[in-house]
């Protein structure tokens, strides 16, 4: 299962993205990563961290991609094997298309997580970083 967690800045995803690497042991990635490494290598895709709204329109389809590779690297077998990948470039239209080409992306959040006072949505305004 590809665990995909988006929103926008500041709402708890990387909390929640740190919550379900290490209780479950899940590998994982934060799109600024991707968006780093496109910034860098190829500055000619426009894609480039900051807050504007069309942030994630160039990502979009390296957001994808990068999807479907993560996904094909989980062993269908084990219901447990999963990635995290979070960041605000994560949006609806991500995981639309992402389950467009049969990649299964969670975006709810998990419910045994729901109860957890740690959560995001229970702490509004919990720093990055804090657990």
């Amino acid at each position: 299962m590809i665990y995909l967690i988006g929103g926008p800045p500041r709402v708890g995803k990387s909390t929640l993205a740190w919550m379900l690497l290490e209780r479950e042991g899940l590998p994982g990635c934060p799109t600024d990563a991707l968006v780093s490494m496109l910034q860098r290598a190829a500055p000619e895709h426009g894609v480039r961290h900051g807050t504007h709204p069309d942030k994630a329109v160039p990502a979009q389809p390296f957001l994808i991609e990068f999807i479907r590779a993560a996904a094909e690297a989980l062993d269908d077998s084990d219901p447990q094997d999963g990635y995290v990948v979070e960041g605000d470039i994560g949006t609806p239209a991500a995981a639309t298309a992402a389950a467009g080409l049969g990649v299964a992306a969670d975006l709810r959040l998990p419910r045994k997580y729901e109860a957890d006072p740690r959560t995001p949505a229970s702490r509004p305004g919990l720093a990055r970083g804090s657990r």
